[in-house]
């Protein structure tokens, strides 16, 4: 079952909740769902934590706790039993320990949940990646794609004199941009005999594309042509004795 991923990044939400602790903000006792969702950004949906919490169980989300430790950093943890009317709710921030409302009270605090536990009488706890039917854990932030790294002064070396540098590196950093190219749609067919033309042809037709014009579509590998063909790459020296 997909669930709707609530709009903050969980280390934002954690982030957020020990600002709230270091700058000693005051909080309404009774209002530990609201704070703990609004850590996320997710909107309101259930007037208590029980009832979160019970949404999480119908959909086979929420998991009771035997070891404190292995409660995910940035989970939900929900308690509740204890002739606890309302339950209580809280953001995981890893080895068993919570950031709470009204701990103490009318503030926020960070304590062990087994502590809370105790402390407030409460039976059963569970952990959940779920709060408000919003999920909220586990979040990855997105890999940037990363391609091959090349270095743009060898390319360029290359691409200045058509047949003179031939060596293994810089014919496999060339085929690296043309290849760059042809999954952008562009061509670099022609000059059989020298690549190194057809590929800085085509290099030029792809930036003035882009808009550019004068020695921004000279044709060269500059540092923006490299990101947005989508290369990693960066302006080395050649080794000595064979610079231009």
């Amino acid at each position: 079952m997909a669930f709707p991923k609530a709009p903050r990044h969980w280390r934002k939400a954690i982030k957020t909740a020990a600002s709230y602790v270091s700058s000693g903000k005051t909080v309404t006792p009774g209002y530990c769902l609201r704070e703990t969702r609004q850590y996320y950004g997710v909107p309101a949906v259930y007037p208590a934590a029980k009832d979160s919490l019970q949404d999480a169980l119908n959909k086979g989300k929420a998991y009771r706790i035997r070891n404190w430790s292995k409660v995910p950093r940035g989970a939900i943890v929900y308690w509740r039993g204890g002739g606890s009317q309302y339950g209580h709710i809280a953001i995981s921030i890893g080895k068993g320990r919570v950031i709470s409302t009204d701990w103490p009270t009318g503030r926020y605090g960070r304590v062990h949940g087994a502590t809370l536990m105790r402390s407030w009488g409460y039976t059963e706890a569970y952990w959940s990646p779920l709060v408000n039917g919003y999920r909220v854990w586990p979040r990855k932030k997105k890999k940037k794609v990363r391609g091959p790294k090349i270095n743009r002064r060898r390319v360029n070396r290359s691409l200045r004199n058509p047949g003179k540098y031939r060596g293994k590196i810089a014919m496999k950093q060339l085929r690296t941009v043309r290849n760059a190219l042809r999954r952008k749609g562009w061509s670099v067919k022609g000059f059989k005999n020298y690549p190194e033309a057809s590929t800085r042809r085509a290099l030029g037709k792809f930036q003035r594309k882009q808009g550019w014009t004068g020695s921004g579509a000279d044709g060269f590998l500059g540092r923006k042509t490299a990101k947005r063909l989508g290369i990693r790459s960066r302006w080395a020296p050649l080794p000595p004795g064979k610079k231009r």
